[in-house]
């Protein structure tokens, strides 16, 4: 397990950093990734600049690689990507 063991918070992570920095959203990865996941990643930055909330455009980017690559594409793959915060809260 990476990260510092806190009683009561589990392991911390890089991304509690930028948390405490201001950074409203964290992408991070469960696994190693491959380095070919251009699809993925223009995507998703595409989608930010478009005014799109983060974990909306990381789904956007995940489901551009399934598209791209087939429904077939192993989880491994496109599945282990996380978002910490970037949600854009509901309009009244």
């Amino acid at each position: 397990m990476a990260g510092t063991f806190v009683d009561g918070e589990g392991a911390l992570s890089l991304g509690r950093q930028f948390f405490a920095a201001g950074v409203p959203a964290v992408v991070s990865s469960l696994w190693p990734v491959d380095d070919d996941l251009q699809t993925l990643m223009t995507t998703f930055h595409r989608t930010l600049i478009e005014g799109r909330d983060a974990a909306r455009a990381l789904r956007m980017g995940q489901r551009a690689l399934l598209r791209e690559r087939g429904a077939d594409t192993p989880v491994r793959v496109w599945g282990g990507f996380m978002m910490l915060g970037g949600l854009t809260p509901a309009r009244g």
